[in-house]
Formats: structure tokens, sequence, C-alpha cells
């Protein structure tokens, strides 16, 4: 088994970047995955796009007064896609 850490270098970066790659996320794939990714995968497979992924939901969040930030709050609480985006906002017990 080889226990070298890969070395990234500049060149690489640089290839990444074109590819629309960042630094970091080159670093995450190299560095920070329980299965580590190739260097070469790292730096030329695109980066999988999130925004489309609750675009839908989040207008009717948008509608319905709810902030982005809440919405994944919620979602990271196990709200479901449609409890997250429609449930009121509840008023603090303090506001009058």
């Amino acid at each position: 088994m080889n226990d070298e850490k890969p070395v990234i270098t500049e060149e690489q970066y640089k290839i990444a970047e074109k590819n629309g790659i960042s630094k970091k996320n080159v670093n995450n794939r190299v560095f920070g995955l329980v299965e580590p990714w190739s260097v070469e995968r790292a730096i030329t497979e695109p980066v999988k796009s999130r925004k489309g992924k609750y675009a839908e939901h989040l207008k009717t969040a948008h509608s319905n007064g709810i902030s982005t930030e809440a919405f994944h709050s919620r979602r990271r609480m196990g709200w479901s896609l449609k409890d997250a985006a429609t449930r009121p906002i509840q008023k603090n017990s303090g506001e009058k």
C-alpha cells in the first residue's frame, strides 16, 4: 500500500481552473474525502451544480416569505421539501 500523499502542481491547478474547478475543490477531492480521487480525476471531472436541485422549491419558499437560509435550515432539520417551502415562519413568542 502506498501511503504517500499526492502532490498537486501549479500546472494541474491551472488545468482545474480552466475546467471551472477551484483549488479548494481540487484539494477537497484529493485530500478531504474518505475515498480520495486521483489528481487527474479531481482536475478534470466537472463540478456538479446544485443550483437546480431546489430551484422550484426555493421559488415557492420565496413567494411564501421564506428565505433561502430558512429553507435550507428546515431541510437540515429533516423537513420535507414541501413543508420547508410552504409552512409559514412562526413569530417569536416575545414579539407582539
